[in-house]
C-alpha cells in the first residue's frame, strides 16, 4: 500500500480528491441536463432524478470492483485521446462541410480499435493462441501499460486517419456522385427524444 509521509503528499492527495468530486458533481449535473432535457422534457423532475440514479448504478458497481485508480484513469485518458483530433477537425469552422458527425463518430470507433490493436501487436507471442494474444494485448492497452506513449500515439493517429477517410470518401461521393447519405443525426432522428 501507498503511504503518504509529507505534509506536501497530503495536501496533493486533498487537493486530487477535490478535483475528482468536481468532475464528478459536474457528469452529474451535465447528465441530468442532457436527460432532461431531450427525453424528460414534460415528465416531472422526480423522472429525471430516478434517471440519474439508474445511469449511476453501474458506476457503483465498478467503484466497488477494486479497480486501480490510476487504471481507472487510464481507461478515460484513452477514451479521451480517441475523441480529440476528430473533435478539433469537426470544430475547424472552416471545414464544417467537410467533416461530419458520421465521420466523428468512426474516427472515435477506429481510435478504440486502433488502441486494442496497438496491443495486441506490441504483444503478440507467436506460442499463444489468438484468443490469448487478444486478451493480453486488449488488457495491456486499456488498462495495464502505465502510460505508455504507444496506445496514446494509435488513438490519436487511427481516429485521425480514420476520420479521414470517411470523409474524403463522403465528400467525393457527395461533390461527384451525388450520394448523400442520413448521417448519425439522420439514423437517430426517428428514435424519441432526439428531435
Amino acid at each position: 500500500a501507498a503511504r503518504v509521509d509529507s505534509w506536501v503528499g497530503v495536501l496533493v492527495v486533498l487537493l486530487a480528491i477535490i478535483m475528482n468530486e468536481g468532475a464528478v458533481d459536474s457528469l452529474q449535473n451535465g447528465l441530468a441536463a442532457s436527460i432532461s432535457g431531450q427525453y424528460l422534457k414534460n415528465a416531472p423532475l422526480m423522472w429525471t432524478r430516478i434517471a440519474v440514479v439508474l445511469i449511476n448504478v453501474p458506476l457503483v458497481v465498478i467503484a466497488t470492483r477494486g479497480f486501480a485508480v490510476l487504471a481507472l484513469f487510464l481507461v478515460g485518458n484513452l477514451l479521451s485521446c480517441c475523441a480529440i483530433l476528430p473533435l478539433i477537425f469537426g470544430l475547424i469552422p472552416r471545414f464544417r462541410g467537410f467533416f461530419s458527425e458520421t465521420g466523428f463518430v468512426l474516427g472515435v470507433v477506429g481510435g478504440v480499435l486502433g488502441v486494442t490493436g496497438s496491443g495486441i501487436v506490441y504483444l503478440w507471442d507467436p506460442a499463444a493462441s489468438a484468443a490469448a494474444n487478444f486478451a493480453v494485448g486488449a488488457d495491456w492497452s486499456w488498462y495495464s501499460n502505465n502510460y505508455d506513449w504507444r496506445p496514446f500515439l494509435a488513438a490519436l493517429l487511427c481516429s485521425a486517419a480514420v476520420m479521414l477517410l470517411f470523409d474524403c470518401c463522403a465528400w467525393l461521393l457527395r461533390r461527384f456522385a451525388s450520394v448523400h447519405g442520413p448521417g448519425v443525426a439522420g439514423l437517430l432522428m426517428p428514435i424519441p427524444g432526439m428531435r
